[in-house]
């Protein structure tokens, strides 16, 4: 073992070999029963380490001559390495947990930029709400018979379809413009997060981004179609929680797109 001062160190032997969050006592001749947790620092700049040494691994056991018995997926299990956490070039796969966060994220922003933009839809609803709430009240106190739900449905119908339009819009500019550009959207950003093709490094393709958020939305659009609609209600679901059992880590619409979401930098 190459000699170093005595200190604190990463924990050779953490509980959890991918994600260490302890390190231990080195006493310049051997590893010591101390042991204290790390900073949130030391664990991220761990994590870059251990994705690093997982890359340096993966190019040895591809460089290496075949030995007999020995696959390739042996050599990469060793040692202490899950093949499901990274990519086959090496870069550590994103949780599922930090991918429902940064959708959380994303959805807040889309939502207030929809809202921004959509405004005069969004007061218009209120105000044919408003009008509705009024005439009935109004026909109650005559004695007359108030609107139906249909008369209201109908006053609501211009201002729904203009607000729903604008959503629409922001959702496809905000993803495919920031995936394009940035190759993660702003609440991938924040929780350190991107989105790359996953047999090989580089930019994503127009084709890829644009083929990822149709798939990725797809079972809105089957909602609007009569009697497979409630099929396509349960899409948005199984697509999220596809990742949780699936081999590669990818939701459905990282399988048709041919991507994955990875720790950034990482």
């Amino acid at each position: 073992m190459i000699e170093k001062e005595p200190g604190w160190y990463r924990d050779p032997a953490p509980a959890n070999q991918q994600s260490p969050t302890t390190k231990r006592y080195w006493d310049g001749q051997q590893w010591t029963t101390q042991v204290r947790a790390a900073s949130r620092q030391e664990r991220t700049a761990w994590q870059h380490e251990i994705a690093q040494e997982q890359r340096e691994h993966f190019a040895l056991a591809m460089s290496a001559p075949a030995q007999p018995g020995v696959g390739l997926a042996t050599a990469l299990r060793s040692p202490g390495v899950v093949s499901r956490d990274y990519t086959p070039d090496g870069y550590l796969l994103a949780g599922w947990w930090s991918r429902a966060g940064a959708l959380a994220i994303d959805w807040l922003l889309t939502t207030i930029l929809g809202v921004v933009l959509g405004w005069r839809y969004v007061t218009g609803l209120a105000r044919g709400f408003s009008d509705y709430s009024t005439q009935v009240s109004q026909a109650m106190a005559a004695g007359t018979q108030p609107p139906t739900a249909d008369a209201l449905g109908s006053q609501l119908l211009p201002s729904l379809i203009g607000l729903s339009v604008v959503m629409w819009g922001v959702k496809l500019v905000y993803t495919v413009g920031f995936l394009k550009a940035f190759q993660a959207t702003p609440g991938k950003f924040m929780l350190g997060l991107e989105v790359r093709l996953r047999e090989r490094p580089g930019t994503l393709s127009w084709g890829t981004v644009l083929v990822r958020w149709l798939i990725q939305n797809i079972g809105a659009l089957v909602g609007l179609v009569p009697v497979v609609g409630l099929l396509g209600s349960f899409y948005p679901l199984l697509n999220y929680l596809w990742p949780l059992w699936d081999g590669k880590r990818q939701a459905l619409h990282d399988k048709v797109a041919g991507t994955n979401v990875v720790r950034r930098g990482g």
